[in-house]
C-alpha cells in the first residue's frame, strides 16, 4: 500500500468514526471485502 493509500484510509476511518454514513459504508465494504475472502 502506498503512502498516499495509507493516508486516505485513516481520513476514511476518522470520518467513519465521527459517523458519516458514506464513510462508514465506504470502509465496511472495503475491510468486508478482503475479509470475507479470508472467512
Amino acid at each position: 500500500m502506498t503512502r498516499r493509500a495509507a493516508l486516505g484510509l485513516d481520513a476514511l476511518v476518522a470520518a467513519a468514526q465521527a459517523g458519516d454514513p458514506a464513510a462508514l459504508e465506504l470502509v465496511c465494504g472495503r475491510v468486508a471485502g478482503p475479509m470475507r475472502a479470508y472467512a
